[in-house]
């Protein structure tokens, strides 16, 4: 499994006391437990050639740090492992990310 992760600016955006970004890393955090995946990466769509190799709370932190300082770098949609599911986490927010995820075999968005 890998988790995209869009950790740009729109995505700092507070909602309810929380950000859209804490929201997204909550929720496929919660569906990582139910699918009960031990086989995870995360990567940042800002550095999508960093490699993170859980979803731990450290990796969660991590991304968190970083965030909204970078626009995406949105990998080539063919260069995403057929042979793994991809999860993507977003707020739709960057038309460049809806163009990746139509064009990609992402399986899952929160």
């Amino acid at each position: 499994m890998t988790v995209w992760i869009d950790d740009s600016l729109s995505m700092q955006t507070l909602e309810d006391g929380a950000t859209r970004l804490d929201r997204g890393l909550h929720l496929v955090q919660m569906a990582l437990l139910e699918s009960a995946v031990h086989d995870v990466v995360v990567r940042p769509l800002s550095d999508p050639l960093r490699a993170y190799s859980s979803a731990s709370a450290a990796t969660m932190q991590a991304i968190r740090s970083h965030a909204g300082t970078r626009e995406p770098q949105l990998p080539a949609p063919d260069a995403l492992s057929p042979a793994r599911a991809h999860w993507l986490v977003t707020d739709g927010a960057d038309d460049a990310v809806n163009a990746w995820l139509g064009d990609s075999v992402v399986d899952r968005v929160f």
